[in-house]
């Protein structure tokens, strides 16, 4: 019963914190304070101290702004930008971006750089978009860093730089974005933008696994089962492709399927690798249609069958396998 007054107590001095966190905020607002004006922006979105509303919200932002609040500004152009609070509005988002970004808001040039990326209130302008991604990224705004690391990576929208791609994809990395981590590993792996170092890419799957990473997972049982980078352990392997294919992963459930294929670390089964080999398949892995295709062409853990395995073919090739380009064009002629 004691515990219970306690936690009793405990929630009624929040609300009292609460309640007067609020009233000193709003005193502050109404002389004029920005901050203050943006807490009670911040408070009527949370609805701490408050009964929620996106409306209110909006108004007290704009009054942040106004007062030379960036983070005010920010926040207003995210409101007009989703359009909570206020009547979805692309280009006063943009207006309130710009704002913010003037300001030295990391945030603000963050999401300036996305509209410019996808257009919106703005005409597309990938250049325009690195430039506020790395203004962000300067600004130590943590989500800066992946996405300016996959601009320069991807090399779709500026020119592919490899080199310039590292940095960020490490400091996305260090911040704990799995996604950095598996990047920078296939970089290691592959030796681009870095000198090729499998060891290091090992340790960057592994963290990149370890926080959840189902295609981080695949590629460390890949490093196993080759013995890059580590030493060769197809046990370890197959301990990777199932966590990976347990998340989804096609290429962990492909590899997988072909382990048991090959009896490489857990007993040869074909009826389980036709199995894993569908999975694949399903989530669109095309390598994994094509060995599926070639077990119903040799009836091997199914029964045979030309016409499924080239509807297989047919599917692998349609998504730029070779092998089901070719398996197809053999059995379309007879």
């Amino acid at each position: 019963m004691k515990k219970l007054w306690v936690v009793i107590v405990f929630l009624v001095m929040s609300i009292n914190l609460q309640a007067d966190d609020f009233e000193k905020a709003k005193k502050l607002c109404n002389g004029g304070d920005a901050i203050g004006c943006y807490n009670l922006g911040v408070m009527y979105v949370n609805g701490e101290g408050v009964k929620q509303d996106d409306f209110k919200a909006v108004k007290f932002f704009e009054k942040a702004c106004d007062h030379g609040d960036v983070g005010g500004c920010c926040f207003l152009g995210n409101m007009y930008a989703d359009g909570d609070g206020a009547k979805q509005d692309s280009f006063k988002a943009v207006k309130f971006y710009i704002k913010a970004c003037d300001g030295e808001d990391p945030e603000g040039c963050y999401y300036l750089g996305e509209m410019y990326a996808r257009g919106k209130g703005v005409k597309r302008d990938s250049i325009k978009a690195i430039k506020f991604y790395k203004k962000a990224f300067d600004g130590e705004f943590s989500q800066a860093y992946f996405t300016l690391g996959w601009m320069y990576y991807d090399g779709k929208e500026v020119n592919k730089d490899s080199f310039k791609a590292v940095k960020p994809y490490k400091k996305a990395c260090d911040y704990g974005d799995t996604d950095g981590c598996y990047m920078l590993g296939g970089m290691y792996a592959q030796g681009e933008g870095v000198k090729q170092n499998l060891f290091k890419a090992v340790r960057l799957y592994e963290k990149a696994c370890d926080s959840r990473h189902d295609r981080g997972c695949s590629d460390l049982g890949w490093m196993y089962a080759n013995g890059k980078g580590v030493k060769q352990d197809s046990f370890k392997a197959v301990k990777f492709y199932k966590k990976a294919c347990d998340g989804r992963d096609a290429g962990g459930c492909y590899n997988l399927g072909w382990s048991y294929y090959k009896g490489e670390g857990v007993k040869q089964d074909s009826f389980k690798a036709v199995k894993l080999y569908k999975k694949a398949c399903d989530w669109k892995d095309t390598e994994g249609c094509y060995r599926l295709g070639l077990m119903y062409l040799d009836g091997e853990g199914v029964r045979q069958s030309d016409n499924k395995a080239k509807e297989l073919f047919g599917k692998a090739c349609d998504g730029g396998n070779a092998g089901g380009c070719k398996g197809y064009a053999i059995l379309n002629k007879k």
